[in-house]
């Protein structure tokens, strides 16, 4: 269990760039993480192979967010810095993270507008079970109030609604 907090916080102190400058950690195909100074960190045999598989998925998809972006990216016209930084999140990182985790947890996510705000219900295709008809379970995504605020939230969520049947508005 301390291993793995500390591969979480490796991974969350690298990607951030904390004193990594170009130092950077790598994950291979079993889920143990090579960190810059050559110590390595197993995954834990204790997790599932679904959350071993996100792990992955979740390390390698923030190494290509932190690589240098292509000669080619552009700002779309009219696009500010700040919208052009949400785009090469969700392009690169989110929603192909979206695509394979859908993958492996099957959900439905029903757009809607709740008070004016943009929001995600999402729930197991066998619907809610009677258990939790009644509840409602908020997911109020961090990211920074800079990126992650529609996909962010549903990576966040699909797992659970696809393993409890609550019925989870982001």
């Amino acid at each position: 269990m301390k291993r793995m907090a500390l591969a979480i916080l490796s991974t969350v102190l690298i990607v951030g760039g904390v004193g990594a400058q170009q130092r950077v950690s790598k994950v291979d195909d079993a889920g143990t993480l090579h960190l810059p100074d050559g110590e390595i960190i197993p995954y834990s045999d204790l997790a599932s192979p679904a959350a071993r598989k996100n792990f992955i998925d979740a390390t390698r998809g923030y190494e290509a967010v932190m690589a240098p972006k292509p000669a080619n990216w552009k700002p779309k016209a009219g696009e500010t810095a700040e919208d052009q930084e949400r785009r090469w999140y969700d392009e690169v990182l989110y929603i192909p993270w979206l695509s394979k985790l859908r993958h492996r947890f099957v959900v439905v996510i029903e757009p809607k507008e709740i008070g004016g705000v943009q929001a995600d219900v999402i729930y197991p295709p066998e619907g809610v079970s009677d258990n939790n008809k009644e509840r409602v379970l908020i997911n109020l995504h961090g990211g920074g109030m800079l990126v992650g605020a529609r996909y962010g939230g549903q990576l966040e969520s699909i797992p659970i609604s696809s393993s409890t049947s609550p019925r989870l508005t982001v």
